[in-house]
């Protein structure tokens, strides 16, 4: 899920989409309504290639909900790996270990070795190591004690890491955000603002794009050329956010 999750907010940094560093405590309605209708296209391909009984349509339209789902994570700011791990982890604790084998899927009457050769399956969990509990009509039932997955605390814990931790960026190097000062891009756009009135913001929006053109052009020649992209889509964004009222890229994880 972690190497899946690295590879679709890759792609969404390097194709300009905007993302989240961390959960915001709510969602907005128009990144909402985009990323169902990506999820709907994708589910409504994947029936037309299932009904089709098409395998290669079916395989790609998995992958691209796959893709979808993820980047609606990415476009949250959810960090999905994580929730992923505690889901995980919760499903696995509906199947107690095993009494008879002791959680190894096997036993045997040598009890001073672990893994004998004469080890037989457990008969009792068919190898599994785990009992999966069931009613009568074998439907899967939550053992005694068994707790749901607390994804609040993996967002809240998300939000802490990001807050007191910043990590290193290229695009948003500390040297632009100094301890006790406005940032130097706030500090830029005031400046234009008191110094030329309304046409400040005119000139800060020529500032953003301009600096965005300056990175295309560039790109690979200084560094790698996805850094120069992530820069000039964070530009892009900042002019978005001035002139439309898009997001700030700053609550994103491409931050200048």
């Amino acid at each position: 899920m972690r190497q899946a999750f690295e590879d679709v907010e890759k792609f969404m940094i390097v194709g300009g989409q905007f993302t989240l560093r961390r959960p915001v405590g709510r969602i907005d309605p128009e990144v909402a309504l985009r990323r169902l209708r990506f999820i709907t296209s994708e589910v409504a391909e994947l029936a037309e290639a299932m009904q089709k009984d098409d395998m290669v349509e079916t395989a790609d339209a998995l992958a691209d909900i796959c893709y979808v789902v993820i980047g609606t994570a990415c476009a949250l700011g959810i960090p999905l790996p994580e929730v992923w791990d505690a889901v995980q982890a919760a499903n696995m604790a509906k199947f107690p270990p095993c009494e008879n084998c002791g959680g190894r899927g096997v036993y045997s009457d040598e009890a001073d070795c672990d893994l004998p050769e004469n080890a037989l399956e457990c008969a009792s969990c068919g190898g599994k190591g785990r009992r999966v509990p069931t009613d009568g009509a074998g439907k899967i039932i939550k053992p005694p004690g068994w707790e749901p997955p607390d994804i609040g605390s993996v967002l809240r814990a998300s939000q802490a890491e990001v807050t007191t931790e910043r990590p290193v960026s290229p695009v948003n190097p500390a040297h632009y955000r100094q301890e006790g000062k406005a940032e130097c891009i706030d500090a830029l756009r005031e400046k234009f603002q008191r110094e030329h009135g309304a046409m400040g913001g005119v000139m800060f929006v020529g500032f953003c794009l301009g600096n965005a053109f300056k990175y295309r052009w560039r790109a690979g020649q200084k560094g790698e050329a996805a850094e120069d992209e992530a820069k000039a889509c964070w530009y892009e964004q900042m002019a978005a956010h001035v002139v439309e009222g898009k997001p700030d890229p700053r609550a994103s994880r491409e931050s200048r």
